[in-house]
């Protein structure tokens, strides 16, 4: 269930909003990837720490659509949970075990505004911290109980309900498989 909501914050970030009324004026066909990458606001949500409603991750979203070199920051998971704000627009990785793996389907809102293809990796990592990445591209060939370095750009983190009762934090990531 955590894939519908995390699909939900981020086309409402990539609508603006949350709005999906039609344009005024007819404008020439756009790719949704595209869409996405001129939907996206240009300014990291400082004080909003929620990665689902922030916004965050259609600006990473974007970022890592347009293929650019971005720079790098080696933090500790612990310190990215801590404050994840310090390290947005930076590129980070960190070593995970894959708990959950979901591909969206290539019909769906989702994939299409990221180009196509898009999925869910929720691993944890050092200290049972859990990060919970969206996949540009898809999940590939990626299964529970591979050891995997999640690498992308952060967007928050957020709670997200347990099964027993109580939540778990997850770190919000957006990111490409090589």
């Amino acid at each position: 269930m955590k894939t519908g909501i995390f699909a939900i914050g981020l086309m409402l970030s990539l609508a603006g909003c949350g709005e999906a009324s039609a344009p005024a004026q007819v404008a020439p066909p756009v790719a949704p990837a595209q869409e996405a990458q001129d939907a996206a606001p240009t300014t990291w949500n400082m004080q909003d720490a929620d990665g689902i409603t922030n916004g965050n991750l259609a600006i990473a979203a974007a970022m890592l659509m347009q293929g650019d070199e971005l720079p790098a920051d080696k933090p500790s998971l612990a310190a990215a949970m801590k404050t994840p704000w310090n390290y947005y627009g930076k590129r980070v990785c960190f070593p995970a075990v894959v708990g959950k793996v979901d591909e969206m389907p290539p019909g769906s809102d989702m994939a299409k505004a990221l180009g196509g293809a898009a999925g869910e990796i929720v691993a944890v990592g050092d200290g049972e911290n859990i990060i919970d990445m969206i996949v540009i591209g898809g999940t590939g060939d990626i299964e529970p109980g591979r050891k995997l370095n999640m690498c992308g750009l952060l967007a928050g983190k957020t709670e997200v309900p347990n099964a027993v009762g109580g939540t778990f934090t997850h770190l919000v990531m957006v990111g490409k498989l090589k």
